[in-house]
């Protein structure tokens, strides 16, 4: 019932956001919402034995999600700049080191703070930026990424739990089942399927394989976030939305979801939305 009430609640702000916003605020909301998760995140790292300046990682979080929304990487004659790309890779990983080197902590923990602070800034700050971008291009895209990895999420756990046996990761996360993996990826395509005929009036094998690779990609997010608290011996990230665990669990199926529909929708083009 918790987790009906959270979703009851936390839907209509999310539309109000997303559809009722412009200028900058729909960006805010998403940076603001990640970086909730960021710090759940943050918390955990500490818990692995990072040190403790990886309190950093939500600045270089937004510092990379605010650099990854503009169009960093064109010329001036619109072209790709490779050699700028190289760059900006290898000053991140410089910065990354020297954060790492002024948390003045056990040499022993070089390597978790280091991973938490490469993995964390890019995990995170690519996820706003792909979803600012897909926003970008009018709100009912990201809706309907938010319908297929929400509603497969849904699927999942009560198909899972109900008729679910043989487990999918029981080493990383013990609910899971192939089932409730089955039936996400089912209800991504039917819900496709009913989104291309809504909106094109036939059914278009190119939104059919954007929804399966987009359910995909969400289910091995959850399982990333699932392996992460499993290291450190935790079932939620923290205890934010009742039902949901923290901001992260709520998130995290998003987090790898967001930036493989942000890729398909440019391969196949905006348009195959509707």
């Amino acid at each position: 019932m918790k987790r009906i009430l959270t979703a009851a609640v936390a839907l209509p702000l999310v539309a109000l956001a997303l559809f009722f916003s412009h200028g900058p605020w729909p960006f805010l909301f998403l940076l603001v919402v990640i970086e909730v998760a960021v710090v759940e995140f943050v918390r955990l790292a500490l818990m692995a034995g990072s040190s403790r300046i990886v309190w950093a990682l939500p600045v270089m979080v937004a510092l990379g999600a605010l650099l990854l929304s503009r169009d960093l990487w064109r010329t001036s004659e619109g072209g790709s700049s490779d050699w700028l790309l190289l760059l900006c890779g290898f000053l991140f990983s410089g910065v990354v080191g020297v954060v790492a080197l002024a948390g003045r902590g056990e040499v022993g923990n070089g390597f978790v703070t280091v991973g938490s602070l490469s993995f964390g800034t890019a995990y995170f700050s690519v996820a706003v930026a792909s979803l600012n971008r897909i926003l970008a291009t009018g709100p009912w895209p990201i809706a309907l990424l938010l319908v297929i990895v929400w509603a497969g999420d849904s699927a999942a756990f009560y198909a899972g739990t109900r008729w679910g046996r043989r487990k999918l990761a029981p080493r990383i996360s013990p609910n899971k089942t192939w089932l409730g993996s089955a039936a996400a990826l089912l209800i991504a395509v039917g819900l496709a399927s009913g989104w291309s005929l809504w909106q094109r009036g036939e059914v278009i094998a190119e939104l059919l394989a954007l929804a399966a690779l987009t359910s995909v990609a969400a289910q091995v997010g959850d399982l990333i976030e699932s392996m992460i608290k499993r290291s450190v011996g935790v079932k939620d990230s923290g205890t934010l939305l009742p039902g949901h665990g923290g901001m992260f669990d709520r998130i995290d199926a998003l987090l790898l979801a967001a930036p493989v529909y942000a890729l398909l929708l440019w391969f196949f083009g905006p348009g195959v939305i509707g």
